[in-house]
């Protein structure tokens, strides 16, 4: 494969990219493509690529699904404001992904992620009884399902991986709470939907969103103690099927308040750690249309921090090699589009997504955090499809799965001192790809049980300072078989 990013259900006569960034560009009588409206969106998506722009890929499927999808302006649905419809879960795994809960999912509601009011997701998974938190000496809080490495456990929004693919993992305390509507955990190995890198679980969490027409307008304002502050608004609005929420929010803190007896001898005594303050903020929309046939989403996220890491106190920096870090520049960017569609038969829905993270890591010689020695400079790009296809009599489905996602990694490391040194730039690509089946019980059959087959892979084109390995493959086989022997299903 290379370094040619495999498009799921591509047309025939295509010809393969240079780039894994690049989709390629098929001829317009390529495929059958004879339909007016299809043309037209097949025409899209060959000027798109002739000019390179990844975007045109967004554009391409909403264009396609949201030409395509009917609204009814007379469909019912339940008259309450703080209910979210479970979009992402159903582009990942199907109506069936209900039933899966039953088994080893544990979901939590709009109703008591307000109840928590805290400004972050690492903060709300202390509602998740499989979920454990903990920050690292890097300052970054992760999470842990069932002790599960946090490079296995892949954390989703509306269907999107949340994840930094160098490093396949996220500081959830930098992501605002105040755009999720819900979150479920899967714990254990999950089905081939989520794609590679998911066998501790995953976290996934969902955009808030209108169950029925109307509109609503909140605004925040919390101060507190060690300077802690946090400002924001939203306003959803909702009509005839068609959806918008916009929102935003800031935080800051001074520090973290030193906990009595600590023995943190090699760091100043004072009322808070050392290094521990944080500015953040973030914006967000969300766009959704909902018909009988089918909905689509599009969600735009964008998080911007800097903040201080606690020095390693405990530890004697004559002795041993102890971290001073701050990072004056965290960003999280990501723009995701979303989808489902009932056909005659089976039902076809999809993902698209696309994301851009930038960080700066400043390194000091001493607690004191006057002299910088070091700065590392990291900017990820990212992108990924998700297609799944699925149908079935009511006893049982089945599901078709595709997902290839690319990211790259471009890093830049300068010293300071003793004199101003750069080196040049190191950049990291890489390509992954699931392709997998899976059947499963349906409604009515007694107990629950999943077979499934998936193919991944992983493709290296640019591996920086060191060897390439060209990449690896690997086939998977999953079963599962769950049934409740007795007892009150209330009480799980």
């Amino acid at each position: 494969m290379g370094g040619t990013i495999p498009i799921p259900f591509a047309p025939r006569n295509v010809e393969p990219c240079s780039d894994p960034y690049r989709c390629s560009c098929p001829p317009l009588e390529s495929g059958p493509f004879h339909s007016p409206r299809v043309s037209a969106l097949f025409r899209i998506y060959r000027d798109c690529c002739r000019k390179q722009s990844a975007f045109g890929l967004c554009i391409l499927l909403l264009s396609s699904l949201g030409w395509l999808l009917p609204v009814h302006a007379q469909e019912q649905v339940s008259r309450d404001s703080l209910k979210t419809y479970d979009l992402s879960e159903i582009v990942i795994g199907g109506a069936s992904r209900q039933e899966d809960r039953t088994r080893r999912a544990y979901r939590v509601e709009l109703a008591e992620l307000s109840r928590q009011d805290v400004p972050d997701v690492a903060t709300t998974l202390r509602l998740v009884p499989s979920a454990s938190v903990q920050t690292n000496s890097r300052g970054e809080t992760l999470v842990y399902i069932r002790a599960a490495g946090e490079r296995q456990v892949a954390v989703f929004l509306d269907g999107a991986p949340l994840n930094v693919a160098w490093d396949n993992r996220i500081d959830l305390s930098l992501v605002p709470s105040t755009i999720v509507g819900a979150m479920s955990v899967e714990r254990g190995a999950v089905g081939p939907g989520y794609g590679t890198n998911t066998s501790g679980g995953v976290l996934n969490l969902l955009s808030r969103h209108l169950g029925s027409d109307g509109r609503v307008t909140e605004a925040t304002l919390q101060t507190g103690t060690a300077g802690s502050q946090q400002w924001g608004g939203l306003h959803a609005f909702r009509r005839n099927g068609n959806g918008i929420l916009i929102g935003g929010t800031f935080a800051r803190r001074d520090g973290i308040s030193r906990p009595g007896g600590a023995s943190l001898l090699y760091e100043p005594s004072s009322a808070l750690r050392t290094n521990t303050y944080r500015r953040g903020g973030n914006a967000y929309v969300r766009l959704d249309r909902e018909g009988v046939k089918g909905r689509i989403g599009l969600t735009v996220m964008h998080a911007g921090a800097s903040k201080g890491v606690a020095p390693e106190g405990h530890l004697d920096p004559t002795v041993d090699r102890v971290r001073y870090w701050r990072y004056p520049l965290w960003q999280h960017s990501m723009a995701i589009l979303n989808g489902v569609r009932t056909m005659a038969g089976p039902r076809v829905s999809g993902s698209i997504w696309f994301s851009r993270f930038r960080q700066d890591i400043e390194e000091y010689t001493s607690v004191a955090y006057e002299d910088a020695s070091s700065v590392q400079k990291d900017i990820d790009n990212g992108m990924g499809i998700r297609l799944i296809l699925e149908g079935g009599p009511g006893m049982w489905r089945w599901r078709l799965i595709s997902v290839v996602s690319a990211a790259e990694h471009r890093q830049v490391d300068q010293e300071l001192t003793p004199v101003l040194q750069i080196a040049p730039e190191v950049r990291y690509r890489n390509v992954l790809h699931t392709l997998g089946a899976e059947v499963t019980s349906g409604q009515g059959f007694p107990g629950h049980w999943v077979m499934g087959v998936a193919w991944d892979g992983m493709r290296t084109p640019d591996t920086g300072l060191f060897p390439s390995t060209g990449g690896f493959d690997a086939m998977a086989v999953n079963a599962e078989w769950h049934r409740d022997i007795g007892g009150d299903p209330l009480s799980k």
